[in-house]
C-alpha cells in the first residue's frame, strides 16, 4: 500500500532535481561582485547596503553587508555597472565604471567616511580588477576583439584562436570539414570542447562540436576555460567556451553590415590556367533596444529586445584535374599506351580467351578494332561506346596523356 506514494515521491524528487540543475546551468556566463566595507580606522561595518546598476539598462541589485562587513551581488549578466554603498551616518561612496566579464567573480572592498548620507564620494576612474575568486585559467574575448578584427568567413572559432593553446583543428578531419570547423586545446581533440550560450548547453553530443553558431555580430563576448575551471562546468577535458549575446539597452542601437570577398587580388595557383571566379557576400542587420508599446507599457529599466539577422551568398568556382580518354581510345584505339615515350606502358588483355582458348592473350596492337570482327555483332558494343561517351572531352594537348583541366562550380 505504500509503494504508490513512495513513487510518486521519488518521481517529483527527480523533476525536482533535474529543473535545478538546468536552472544552475543556466547561470553558468553570470557573475558576481563581492568585497568588505571598513569605516576609515579599518573595522567593518555591518548593514551597509551595497548596491550594483547596470549602467546601460538601468537594472539594480543590492545585497546587505553581514556582521563581518562581507557583501555579495550574484547571478550579474556582463556589462557595465557601477557600486555604491551607503548607510546612515556615512557619506553615500560610489565606484565604476567598472565592466564585468562572463563567468567574472569580482572584489571590490569600499571604505566609508563618517558624514551625511547628502555627500557622496565619486571613485569614477578605477584600476583593472582581477578576478581572485576563482582558479579558473582561461582568457576573455572582448565585444571590441569580436566585432572590429577581420575574420576570414565571420566564423566565431576563429576568435578562439587569440587565446594562448588554441590551434585550428586538423584540415581533412570530420568537424573541420563537415561541421563548420574545429579547434585543439592544449593538445585535446578537437571533440573534447564544451560550448555554452548563454548559459545554456551548445554541444553536439553526437560529434562534439557546437550545435548552433550565432554571428559574430551577435555576440557581445565569450571566455576561453583553457585550463583549471570550476567543476560546474565538467563533461569534457578539452575548453569550455562560454559565449553571450548582446542584448537590448535603454538606448535604440543597431547595426547594417556587409563584408565582401572576391578574387580581385587573388592569385593563380601554379596547376590553374586562370584564376578561378570567386564572389562572398557576407551581410546583415542588428537592432536592439527596449520594449515601449506607447500608452500601454514602457520597457526602460526592465525589459528589453536585440535581434539579428544575416545572410551569406557565396558563389565559388574551382578547376580540378581528371584523366578521360583520348578521341581514339573513345572509338576503341588505345595503341597510344604502348608508346615509347608512356611513362607506363599497358596492354590489353583479350577477353575472349575466356570463351576461345586458341585467341591471343593480349588484344592485337591494343586496337580494340582489330577484335570486332570476331564479336557476334561484329562491331563494337554500342552500349559501351555510348558510356565513353559521357566523358568529357580532353581540352589539353596530346603529350598530356589524356589529362584533362575543366571547370566544375
Amino acid at each position: 500500500m505504500m509503494q504508490r506514494p513512495v513513487r510518486v515521491s521519488l518521481n517529483a524528487m527527480l523533476v525536482l532535481l533535474f529543473a535545478c540543475s538546468v536552472c544552475l546551468r543556466a547561470q553558468q556566463f553570470r557573475g558576481s561582485f563581492t568585497g568588505t566595507v571598513t569605516d576609515p580606522s579599518g573595522g567593518v561595518v555591518p548593514g551597509v547596503t551595497v548596491t550594483a546598476t547596470e549602467i546601460d539598462t538601468g537594472t539594480t541589485q543590492t545585497s546587505v553587508t553581514q556582521g563581518d562587513g562581507s557583501y555579495t551581488i550574484p547571478l550579474l549578466p556582463p556589462g557595465r555597472y557601477q557600486l555604491s554603498a551607503e548607510k546612515a551616518g556615512f557619506e553615500k561612496t560610489t565606484q565604476g565604471i567598472i565592466v564585468l566579464t562572463v563567468d567574472a567573480h569580482l572584489k571590490i572592498d569600499f571604505q566609508l567616511k563618517v558624514g551625511s548620507q547628502a555627500t557622496t564620494v565619486e571613485v569614477k576612474s578605477t584600476a583593472p580588477v582581477l578576478d581572485t575568486q576563482t582558479y579558473s585559467v582561461g582568457t576573455t574575448v572582448e565585444q571590441t576583439k569580436v566585432s572590429q578584427l577581420p575574420f576570414n568567413g565571420r566564423q566565431f572559432l576563429e576568435a578562439t584562436l587569440f587565446t594562448p593553446g588554441v590551434v585550428p583543428g586538423t584540415q581533412g578531419s570530420e568537424l573541420n570539414d563537415n561541421r563548420g570547423g574545429s579547434i585543439n586545446v592544449n593538445g585535446m581533440r578537437e571533440s573534447m570542447n564544451g560550448f555554452l550560450l548563454d548559459g545554456m548547453n551548445d554541444t553536439s553530443i553526437a560529434v562534439g562540436t557546437y550545435s548552433a553558431a550565432p554571428p559574430l555580430d551577435s555576440i557581445e563576448e565569450f571566455r576561453m576555460e583553457t585550463g583549471v575551471y570550476d567543476a560546474k562546468f565538467g563533461t569534457t577535458g578539452g575548453a569550455q567556451i562560454n559565449m553571450v549575446t548582446k542584448s537590448g539597452t535603454n538606448q535604440l542601437h543597431g547595426s547594417l553590415y556587409e563584408y565582401l570577398r572576391n578574387d580581385a587580388l587573388d592569385a593563380r595557383s601554379f596547376f590553374e590556367p586562370t584564376v578561378p571566379p570567386f564572389h562572398r557576400n557576407q551581410f546583415g542587420a542588428s537592432l536592439g533596444g527596449p520594449i515601449v508599446v506607447p500608452h500601454l507599457y514602457d520597457g526602460h529599466d526592465k525589459t528589453f529586445f536585440f535581434l539579428n539577422y544575416e545572410g551569406l551568398q557565396d558563389r565559388l568556382s574551382s578547376y580540378s584535374r581528371a584523366h578521360v580518354p583520348t578521341l581514339a581510345e573513345r572509338n576503341g584505339d588505345f595503341s597510344d599506351l604502348e608508346a615509347p615515350d608512356c611513362s607506363t606502358q599497358t596492354v590489353l588483355l583479350d577477353p575472349l580467351i575466356l570463351f576461345n582458348s586458341s585467341a591471343p592473350l593480349t588484344v592485337p596492337g591494343n586496337n580494340v578494332n582489330n577484335l570486332a570482327p570476331a564479336f557476334p555483332s561484329g562491331t563494337l558494343d554500342p552500349v559501351g561506346k555510348a558510356m565513353a561517351n559521357l566523358y568529357p572531352s580532353p581540352n589539353l594537348p596530346a603529350s598530356w596523356a589524356g589529362r584533362t583541366l575543366r571547370s566544375a562550380s
